[in-house]
């Protein structure tokens, strides 16, 4: 079967969605003709990797952890422009869709007519769900979101609220719950907690208000006044992270709450082992 994945974000760039899609490329092209059409931020162009076609796209794109309106404006149209050359000669049998926009546009391009098309919700994308966003933007793209769902084949959450989130702006579709999947023998705990014993905080993702990041720093200041011994990791990137700084210097954690950066997935699973609740 041929395959094609479109999706903006792709390690380096972005978080969830394109990590997810980096290891699904693999499984997918390990049976099918597979090809990946996304943004770059240092190379460009169409490569082979882990089996199947990696076409980056030069957006302008400056920095990995933040994609901008702009940028998501210039993917969209240099993806539309690409389109045909990445398609080829032999139409692909699926699309695979990152995000309701700007990917579903492209469903009404002529070189995507008739092709079934699978919707990967990713949260973002459903209006309304991310408070860092303006309520303007969505309230303006919303006509456009229900048209993509409907027009796609499929549409997929990872999550029941999700779900819920999608059908109460567009409550006749027909949505399917795909949970991410987790390789229980790598992220496998690594002891157990004891009272009385310094109890590990670990939050991982991007560091944004949507996330509510401070409420843990405030709760974990709010345990030591009391006298519990709680510390907190903090990994990922983010506009935010500067502001949560600030927030722990105010409450003197620096020796409590620690910021861990970007950390590779493949040393992610230490990261959950050396603590004792992950929020």
């Amino acid at each position: 079967m041929r395959v094609l994945a479109i999706c903006h974000e792709f390690p380096p760039l972005g978080w969830g969605a394109g990590k997810q899609l980096e290891k699904l490329a693999r499984i997918i092209a390990a049976q099918h003709d597979l090809t990946v059409l996304t943004a770059g931020i240092e190379s460009f162009g169409s490569t082979t990797r882990d089996g199947y076609r990696l076409i980056r796209i030069d957006t302008g794109r400056r920095r990995t952890d933040i994609c901008t309106i702009r940028d998501l404006l210039r993917v969209t149209w240099k993806s539309w422009r690409l389109l045909p050359s990445a398609i080829g000669e032999q139409v692909p049998d699926v699309a695979l869709l990152f995000f309701t926009v700007p990917e579903g546009l492209l469903l009404s391009h002529p070189a995507m007519r008739g092709l079934p098309a699978v919707i990967s919700v990713r949260g973002s994308d459903v209006p309304g769900h991310d408070s860092d966003r303006s309520g303007l933007l969505y309230r303006l793209v919303t006509p456009l979101v229900r048209r993509v769902w409907r027009r796609a084949g499929a549409r997929v959450c990872n999550s029941d609220d999700l779900k819920r989130e999608v059908l109460q702006v567009c409550p006749d579709l027909d949505v399917e719950v795909v949970p991410n999947g987790v390789d229980t023998e790598r992220f496998s705990p690594a002891g157990k907690w004891s009272p009385g014993t310094e109890l590990r905080l670990l939050y991982s993702g991007r560091l944004i208000p949507l996330k509510n990041i401070d409420v843990i720093v405030e709760a974990v200041a709010l345990l030591r006044r009391k006298g519990h011994l709680v510390t907190l990791r903090i990994v990922g990137l983010g506009p935010q992270e500067a502001s949560l700084r600030g927030l722990v210097a105010k409450h003197r954690l620096e020796d409590a709450v620690d910021f861990g950066g970007a950390v590779a997935h493949d040393e992610m699973h230490r990261e959950y082992q050396r603590a004792d609740l992950y929020i």
